[in-house]
């Protein structure tokens, strides 16, 4: 990623950086580990206590959508005394394409 940013950038400059006192390096493996954990137990729950199953159905008999109201400009950027118009709680429509491959939805 660095040696993209450097070709594409010629005018960007990467410092490196120390880490910092308390990091903890994790190795790929761990990463793998901790992430299929962390999937199974949205599942599965904490205690095991849920029973997931699979169902076998055509995209089109279902819809997919996202909850909230995506990106918001900072309140610095807004007129003064205005607030923010993006509901938290609005559902938004997602095609139903290639790009959802391998991705985890909720019900």
């Amino acid at each position: 990623m660095i040696r993209n940013v450097l070709k594409n950038k010629p005018g960007v400059d990467v410092v490196k950086l120390q880490k910092s006192g308390g990091v903890v390096s994790r190795n790929a493996k761990f990463r793998q580990k901790s992430r299929s954990h962390r999937i199974r137990e949205y599942f599965y729950g904490l205690a095991n206590d849920l029973s997931p199953h699979s169902n076998i159905a055509n995209f089109s008999d279902f819809s997919v959508f996202r909850i909230g109201g995506g990106p918001q400009a900072p309140r610095s950027a807004l007129p003064i005394g205005a607030e923010p118009a993006a509901d938290p709680t609005r559902l938004a429509p997602v095609n139903i394409n290639r790009d959802l491959l391998h991705t985890v939805l909720a019900v």
